[in-house]
């Protein structure tokens, strides 16, 4: 139980440092200079950036904290923790998972062998698999997940933004 206790700690202070980084990118991105060249201004990639992954941290944040709470509550009934699976027991294959794919991933768009609206949306397709259970139903809303949002995100950058992915 106190493993299992730490674990959540340690996922809570994780998110907690990923937050605080976030928030510093945000405020020296409020810094960077206009732009001719650019519609939305050179500060607009790193401040939605910085947005939505502050944004996914407080829903992971929440998560755990909620999950801790679980801990905290289940540790005075030793029976009952017993027989409960800990929230974050497979939390290390998870993140194993994530930054191998992850990996591969950036190491794709370096060497630009496949075109990135190729890459996006398989990368996605990877990643959405590998950290839910694999039903029909999973299947298709990755399929239609990273199809929207990989070539979604392709044509923001290549139209909107001006910035050209490999």
């Amino acid at each position: 139980m106190r493993q299992e206790l730490r674990k959540c700690w340690m996922e809570a202070a994780f998110y907690a440092v990923i937050l605080l980084v976030c928030l510093a990118v945000l405020v020296s991105a409020m810094g960077l200079p206009g732009s001719l060249r650019e519609p939305l201004g050179s500060a607009a990639v790193p401040k939605g950036v910085a947005v939505l992954i502050a944004a996914f941290c407080i829903m992971l944040l929440r998560r755990t904290l909620h999950d801790l709470r679980t801990c905290v509550q289940s540790g005075s009934d030793a029976a009952n923790s017993a027989k409960t699976p800990s929230p974050a027991s497979n939390a290390g294959g998870a993140v194993l998972k994530t930054c191998l794919i992850i990996t591969v991933y950036a190491a794709l768009l370096t060497w630009p062998i496949i075109p990135s609206a190729v890459t996006t949306p398989v990368f996605l397709f990877i990643l959405i698999m590998a950290l839910s259970s694999w039903t029909w139903k999973n299947f298709c809303w990755a399929i239609a997940l990273s199809i929207l949002f990989g070539e979604g995100l392709h044509y923001l950058f290549q139209n909107y933004l001006f910035v050209n992915l490999p």
